[in-house]
């Protein structure tokens, strides 16, 4: 039974509105700070907002398989083609740290790939939301990539250092020091925010023209690949080809213009 997306954004929204309320009420009462890994955290608002997001879309949508960065898979029974997934709090590091720059993402997929999109930037109150075939938009005003088309006055991002696999971690940091380098020569401006939510929501604003990582997982690019995409620009892995949303892909989304000659400066540095 077809889905009333516009229902459906609305309880998303509503959702992402509450998970972005308790998280902002935690940040500075954190408490203690777990080690995932010897450089990834989570926070105890993580896993509060996890709890939150998960329990609202089970009950609004209990025949929905659920995928967040914190559970894991949730009803891996269900026989629908529909997906959640769902990034609690993007950028932990930096909303540990009392950072403004993070976010919180849900997207929903059908058969086709990403449906639907909700990113919440808390700190800032921007809304960003999409639905395939519809536009995107920033609290309820449609919003388009940039039209800069000369790669010399491009603002790049990307992901973090230290961002993967403990055991691939010298190798993906020895490779963005050689991209950074590349889009330096080639660029204005070359930066690091450390949320891939607020950045993919910055090319889909215009604010920046391409946002590339060298790790990425399903829950990072999910929501911002459909904004991006809807606000006119593009997105694909490394090598120009569509996305796969796996774990520990390389991807890059962008204001379209810039794409393939993005992904020519980059391709002899990968």
């Amino acid at each position: 039974m077809p889905l009333n997306l516009k229902e459906v954004m609305k309880i998303a929204t509503e959702i992402a509105e509450k998970a972005g309320s308790l998280a902002l009420e935690m940040q500075h009462q954190l408490g203690a700070i777990e080690f995932k890994s010897p450089k990834d955290t989570v926070t105890q608002a993580d896993i509060a907002a996890d709890k939150l997001i998960l329990s609202a879309l089970q009950e609004a949508f209990p025949t929905h398989l659920i995928r967040t960065e914190e559970s894991g898979f949730v009803n891996n029974n269900s026989a629908e083609d529909y997906t959640w997934i769902i990034d609690p709090i993007d950028g932990t590091i930096n909303y540990s740290r009392g950072m403004p720059n993070w976010g919180i993402s849900l997207a929903l997929f059908d058969a086709q790939g990403p449906l639907l999109a909700v990113c919440f930037l808390p700190k800032f109150d921007e809304m960003f939301t999409a639905i395939r075939g519809q536009g995107a938009y920033m609290n309820g005003k449609k919003i388009s990539v940039s039209n800069i088309s000369d790669m010399s006055q491009a603002i790049i991002s990307n992901g973090d250092f230290n961002v993967g696999p403990e055991n691939r971690i010298a190798e993906i940091n020895a490779r963005n020091v050689r991209l950074f380098a590349a889009q330096g020569s080639a660029c204005q401006r070359v930066k690091s925010i450390g949320s891939a939510v607020l950045e993919g929501c910055y090319v889909a604003a215009g604010r920046l023209e391409v946002y590339s990582m060298t790790n990425s997982y399903p829950w990072d690019t999910a929501g911002i690949s459909l904004l991006v995409l809807e606000a006119g620009g593009k997105a694909s892995n490394l090598n120009g080809e569509a996305m796969a949303y796996c774990d520990e892909e390389a991807v890059v989304v962008s204001n379209g213009i810039l794409h393939d000659e993005y992904i020519q400066l980059i391709s002899p540095h990968l």
